[in-house]
């Protein structure tokens, strides 16, 4: 099912859509009353988390119902008649396909935001240089002895571009019809004298391509004293500290907009993850917002199991003992250990800080998670 060609002044259909796919016949006049001032395509954000999210084979499947009802009709997706028809036919099935096209035009917008960025990503290429590091410690893994190796490869702005997105999204409109030239303009304005703090910024690619687009002010932290130091020659500020104790780092500033990649889900517990977000609602201004992206998947266990011997070989550990002990684990254990990433804040979680109106997470065309809060009233 391929959505219509993008253009501009869909975007009030897409809100309305959107209010009828998540709130039914709900009056939307308090919502929106609570939330003025804000971005159209930031509500489009919000009301997006509230659609069921089917896998690949789950939309097909739909789709093809779908079809069989509306192609004896001599209609064709994604036209408005053949939605209709397969809603009278089968409600709920309806409503799933019209979940489903609305995620995919929600996608598309997305696509075609990297596709007219990419111009942008390629000039802050001369920027960036390569920059990891390893860290091989001895560990107590699934009760045999191990090497646990802790390797990061910091990778330039291109790799941002979920979170440039989601920014974007929330600081200005972006209506889905954009070309370079419109993104530039946009940013520039959304960003034009905006302090911003990344956590986990590596050497600051990021912030040196935010620089680059708009007269911001930026600061980074990471928990690397190397990649830290690294920032010199990006000719931004990146400190050295601990994001758990945020304040001890930045004192009483506060900052417009507060984000991170992948920076909750990799360098973060479950444990570290309240004290850190709490630090970040300090720091938040007054109608400050805060975006994170954070990579969420799940490894097969053939491709697991591969894993464990290609480390074993490299690292002098015990494979046998180590798959031996993965074979007896019950399917939930199994299931943790092969996720990629354990999600530790989820919707709703962080309503006793003071986040407020809203939080959300949704899934993107890329299967990141994106979360973005906006700063509230305390409680």
């Amino acid at each position: 099912m391929n959505p219509p060609k993008i253009t501009p002044d869909m975007q009030m259909y897409r809100l309305k859509d959107l209010w009828q796919a998540t709130q039914g016949d709900k009056n939307p006049e308090e919502f929106f009353r609570e939330r003025i001032g804000r971005t159209y395509s930031s509500l489009e954000e919000e009301l997006i988390c509230g659609l069921p999210l089917f896998d690949q084979q789950e939309q097909e499947e739909l789709t093809a119902k779908a079809v069989a009802i509306a192609a004896p009709l001599a209609l064709q997706f994604p036209d408005q008649r053949a939605f209709k028809a397969v809603a009278e036919k089968d409600p709920e099935l309806g409503k799933n396909i019209n979940a489903v096209g609305l995620i995919n035009f929600q996608h598309l917008m997305q696509t075609k935001f990297y596709e007219e960025c990419m111009p942008l990503w390629q000039a802050s290429e001369q920027h960036e240089f390569p920059l990891s590091y390893k860290k091989v410690e001895d560990t107590n893994f699934m009760g045999a002895r191990a090497k646990c190796v802790e390797t990061f490869n910091y990778g330039g702005a291109g790799a941002y571009r979920p979170l440039f997105y989601a920014t974007m999204r929330h600081l200005s409109n972006i209506q889905g019809g954009e070309n370079t030239a419109d993104i530039r303009q946009k940013a520039k304005k959304a960003l034009e004298g905006k302090r911003v703090l990344e956590l986990g910024s590596g050497p600051g690619f990021f912030l040196r391509f935010l620089e680059d687009l708009s007269s911001c002010e930026t600061l980074g932290i990471d928990m690397n004293e190397e990649a830290a130091k690294a920032s010199k020659k990006l000719g931004v500020h990146v400190v050295y500290g601990d994001t758990r104790k945020l304040q001890d780092v930045v004192g009483d500033r506060t900052f417009d907009l507060i984000v991170s990649k992948d920076f909750l889900s990799y360098a973060v517990t479950k444990e570290d993850a309240r004290p850190i977000m709490e630090g970040v609602y300090r720091a938040l201004a007054p109608k400050g917002v805060t975006v994170h992206t954070i990579d969420y998947g799940k490894m097969g266990e053939d491709r697991y199991l591969g894993f464990i011997k290609e480390s074993a070989v490299s690292l002098g550990g015990n494979a046998e003992e180590l798959i031996s002990n993965f074979q007896r684990m019950d399917p939930q254990q199994k299931d943790i250990m092969l996720r990629k990433n354990i999600l530790n804040i989820g919707p709703g979680s962080l309503d006793d800080i003071g986040f407020n109106p809203w939080s959300f997470l949704r899934l993107d065309c890329e299967d990141n998670l994106s979360m973005a809060l906006v700063r509230g009233v305390a409680k």
